[in-house]
């Protein structure tokens, strides 16, 4: 194989891997974050109360509906990561959490007990359910393609030909 087709190939490998990167995070799973809003006495459910989760850019906000008599919130758009918790009634807004980590698929459902003139008190599993599954889905895959990039120019590097020629001496 000659030179300039091990470079033009691995070129197009290259190019590949960069493009899915950089789709990878549209195509990681999204986080389901579930769980009911209850009032200061921790039984009674509040109606009306929007759940957010506000990510680490503006374009990484996730709203659910208003609560209903159940007081059940739901939302199934955030991707896996880490977000600030807000909880929005009608009397204001309280800072649930600054750092609720998210996992992909269905995390455990999470108890938001609103006490008046306080933050918000809120309940999970222990074992960090809501928690910590390691780097996101696009972060593991923009690290396996950089591994892949770097593994592609080892192999081009070690198997190019050698251009010049021994002397006949």
């Amino acid at each position: 194989m000659s030179s300039f087709l091990r470079k033009s190939v691995a070129l197009i490998v290259i190019a590949g891997m960069a493009g899915f990167a950089a789709l990878s995070p549209a195509l990681a799973a999204n986080a389901v974050f579930t769980g009911r809003v209850l009032d200061s006495d921790g039984v009674t459910p509040r109606a009306g109360v929007v759940v957010t989760l506000v990510g680490d850019t503006p374009d990484r906000v996730y709203r659910s509906e208003p609560t209903r008599n159940e007081g059940a919130f739901r939302i199934e758009s955030a991707p896996a990561g880490a977000y600030a918790l807000i909880a929005d009634t009608p009397a204001g807004a309280f800072l649930a959490d600054g750092s609720l980590r998210l996992r992909e698929g269905t995390n455990n459902p999470l108890a938001l007990t609103l006490n008046a003139g306080a933050q918000p008190n809120y309940q999970s599993d222990p074992t960090g359910a809501a928690g910590t599954n390691g780097l996101p889905a696009w972060a593991r895959w923009t690290i396996a393609g950089a591994i892949g990039v770097a593994a592609v120019l080892l192999v081009i590097n070690a198997t190019e030909d050698n251009e010049t020629r021994a002397s006949d001496f």
